[in-house]
């Protein structure tokens, strides 16, 4: 900060503004290639996990799901995922054009994301770790009040790109509803339980009628 008050730098591309021109610059900009490498891969993978965890949940349709390991669990691949995140992606670029209306959604889209994981935070610490409800309010209080002043401030961008993922919520939590089994490996649609999730958490088999739960 005080290098730019100092006004030497530009605020244009503040990463790279703060080397020196030569080597390091372009090595701080193969740093950032990687970093972005890195992210990208770790947003797929989630992905994956979000996906999955969802159709156990009963609020997605089944879709393929491929092991790539024989002795870890968690390692999945999902090529209808995979090729959504693809299409998504290259949609994005073709609508934006330029990385200042990606930004402002990346950072309304992450601070959104946030907040809901806060709110989750308390209902996990109250009834899945069992919390008192004081502990409770007061973690999720901290958390929330953190998350809101940062949404509010990326509230402002929302002419210039933020509305993205405003618009794409509606379409995302809106699904065709998941039909009712009682063949094992078929999640069960509807409201899930307490127990229930304890039981995914655990990798044991739900509580709830006709449902199984963590399976494939």
């Amino acid at each position: 900060g005080a290098y730019f008050l100092s006004g030497r730098g530009s605020v244009t591309n503040p990463f790279l503004a703060i080397a020196p021109e030569g080597p390091v610059r372009y090595g701080l900009l193969v740093l950032s290639m990687l970093a972005a490498v890195i992210a990208s891969q770790a947003l797929i993978s989630g992905a994956f996990s979000l996906t999955r965890a969802a159709i156990n949940l009963g609020l997605l349709p089944r879709v393929l799901v491929v092991h790539t390991s024989s002795e870890v669990e968690g390692q999945i691949y999902m090529p209808a995922i995979n090729w959504m995140l693809w299409v998504g992606c290259c949609a994005l670029v073709l609508i934006f054009r330029t990385s200042s209306g990606l930004a402002a959604a990346y950072g309304l889209a992450v601070m959104g994301v946030m907040l809901a994981t806060s709110i989750s935070m308390y209902y996990v610490t109250r009834y899945l770790w069992n919390w008192p409800a004081w502990r409770s309010y007061a973690v999720a209080a901290g958390l929330i009040s953190i998350d809101i002043l940062f949404l509010s401030a990326c509230v402002l961008k929302l002419p210039d790109g933020g509305w993205m993922p405003l618009a794409f919520r509606p379409s995302a939590t809106t699904s065709a509803p998941v039909r009712t089994s009682s063949t094992p490996g078929i999640a069960r649609a509807g409201a899930v339980s307490i127990d229930t999730m304890r039981a995914c958490a655990c990798g044991e088999r739900s509580t709830q009628p006709q449902a199984w739960f963590c399976a494939e």
